[in-house]
């Protein structure tokens, strides 16, 4: 990934616009904000300890989530004889070599900290208060989970949601309160067969820490216990914004953000957030949409509705989770780069269906409108020849055994009653 945006800042030039080693100290309103929208902006130089200030047009704030580890209030466990550590801190999984470990928490990173410390340790011990939804990394036929996941046509067949993973959520103790995809999603191959081997063991919430032993919410405790991974999260703040603009409420994911992008009290829409949004999708093009729109939003190309839609939009949030096409679709409008499929599939009906059916890849928002790529159809139509291509290692004979009968059933059955649907949803939406 480093190396991919690497490659990326290389081929566009980026390299001469970024200034690492550098700490943002300060971003207010310029003393001109009330007629200019401008931000003053401080910065020091880690090494020099230089600080400089300069007044911009627009702020974007691109530092993510992650990077202050959260640390649970858990009685007993700052004098815990053995070593603590935060998930952030997982690389080297010499530290859990023939030792017993307890991860708490356990969202992809706990999960992936409890697969890979248990290749190792003597035993782990994986503890989750409500439980989490687990899908592994490969669909029903070995392929990426994501492209199925991720397809318009998912919308009008299934509300946005795919059923349930096969895994028995009950049998292995995990099952949580929530439905499937309201909420994130544990992404791991492994960790259900590690449980199943007894290399991981699934806890209830951890109560209390006293010396070496551990003990949960249901009475059972685990001694002679040697790390413990806290695998909790982060809490979530922007300290040079904090004087002059609140961006979180008073929840974890409750982002004072309309669409998790603009703050709607300002008076000019010349600050914008990118990287939040807490869905189930790819991470990328998430960023790529977010930053289109603010800048769309920064050039005075489209306007923000009034404060109040904003806040209305804050407050009607149902769950963690919105849907991916949904929510690159709304800021794509925008922008004026949403692809029109039911035109698609008039005027290019191979094109259309693949955008419809096929994986809802970043390159169909550079068919049309601002920053169109000439290379953007070939792109979605050879996606799935890309995504096989580092699989064609050896021929297989023309004739295999067994029957792909149900599944070439289902290749034809799916597409007609998801065409179907859409049909009846356009007449629904035009008439």
């Amino acid at each position: 990934m480093l190396s991919y945006l690497h490659s990326y800042a290389a081929n566009f030039g980026l390299e001469k616009y970024i200034t690492y080693n550098h700490d943002v100290t300060l971003v207010e309103p310029a003393s001109d904000y009330d007629s200019t929208g401008r931000w003053t902006v401080a910065v020091k130089d880690r090494k020099s300890g230089k600080v400089t200030t300069n007044t911009f047009d627009a702020v974007l704030v691109c530092n993510g989530l992650h990077t202050r580890p959260h640390w649970p209030d858990i009685p007993g466990l700052k004098s815990f004889k053995g070593r603590v550590m935060h998930a952030v801190e997982h690389g080297d999984t010499k530290v859990y070599e023939r030792k017993r470990v307890v991860v708490i928490g356990m969202g992809n990173s706990g999960g992936d900290t409890a697969v890979d410390a248990s290749r190792v340790a003597s035993k782990v011990y994986l503890v989750t208060r409500k439980g989490e939804w687990i899908t592994t990394k490969a669909n029903a036929v070995g392929l990426p989970f994501d492209i199925d996941m991720f397809r318009r046509a998912n919308g009008h067949i299934f509300g946005g949601k795919l059923p349930e993973p096969h895994l028995d959520h009950k049998i292995y103790r995990v099952v949580p309160e929530w439905s499937y995809m309201d909420r994130r999603l544990v992404v791991s191959s492994d960790l259900p067969t590690q449980i199943l081997c007894g290399y991981v063991t699934v806890k209830a919430e951890a109560v209390s820490v006293s010396g070496n032993t551990v003990e949960f919410s249901d009475g059972s405790r685990e001694v002679d216990i040697d790390v413990i991974v806290c695998a909790t999260g982060y809490d979530y703040s922007f300290p040079p914004l904090e004087d002059c603009i609140q961006l979180v409420g008073s929840y974890k994911f409750d982002f004072l953000l309309y669409r998790w992008v603009f703050p709607p009290s300002l008076k000019h829409p010349t600050l914008a957030v990118v990287g939040l949004s807490p869905e189930v999708s790819p991470v990328l093009p998430k960023l790529e949409m977010q930053s289109r729109w603010a800048i769309c939003v920064f050039k005075k190309k489209c306007n923000l509705p009034d404060i109040k839609t904003m806040w209305r939009d804050i407050n009607g949030r149902r769950n963690d989770v919105v849907d991916h096409v949904t929510y690159m679709d709304a800021m794509a409008s925008e922008v004026g780069c949403k692809p029109n499929i039911a035109k698609l599939l008039l005027t290019d009906p191979r094109l259309g269906w693949r955008c419809y059916f096929g994986p809802a890849t970043a390159c169909q928002y550079r068919l049309s409108g601002p920053g169109k790529w000439d290379g953007a159809r070939d792109a979605i139509l050879g996606t799935m020849e890309r995504i096989l291509y580092p699989l064609n290692t050896r021929p297989i004979p023309k004739k295999v055994a067994g029957s792909q009968g149900r599944f070439n059933f289902l290749k034809i059955a799916i597409p007609l009653v998801a065409m179907v649907a859409f049909a009846v949803h356009w007449w629904q939406t035009h008439y």
